[in-house]
């Protein structure tokens, strides 16, 4: 899905922007197409995706501690950390959860 199979993304301290940034981007590789839409505003993240996808993998790690509400309308998804001592995130059809990890490293099924 991405160029090179790796993304890599900076951040300003605590999300922290001058004003409201939104990005739309069109996507159309062969196991993802659709469109993609990130806004920022003041500490705020919100991603929205409609795309259609086969099944996928990604490897991701962060290097901070992650605070996510993800909604899931259509299909699922579910990361599972390196770290057997770090909790999985499952995420069926049509739910949502809130979650806090400390640690990111591992793999995220869609």
């Amino acid at each position: 899905m991405f160029e090179n199979n790796v993304l890599v993304k900076r951040f300003e301290k605590d999300f922290k922007t001058s004003g409201f940034i939104e990005q739309k981007k069109q996507i159309d590789y062969a196991l993802v197409k659709g469109t993609l839409i990130e806004i920022s505003i003041n500490g705020l993240r919100i991603l929205i995706r409609n795309v259609k996808t086969e099944d996928y993998s990604v490897d991701v790690q962060h290097d901070f501690p992650f605070f996510k509400l993800q909604f899931e309308i259509e299909g699922s998804s579910f990361y599972e950390p390196l770290d057997k001592c770090q909790p999985k995130v499952y995420i069926p059809n049509a739910h949502y959860n809130l979650f806090y990890l400390p640690k990111v490293q591992g793999d995220t099924n869609l």
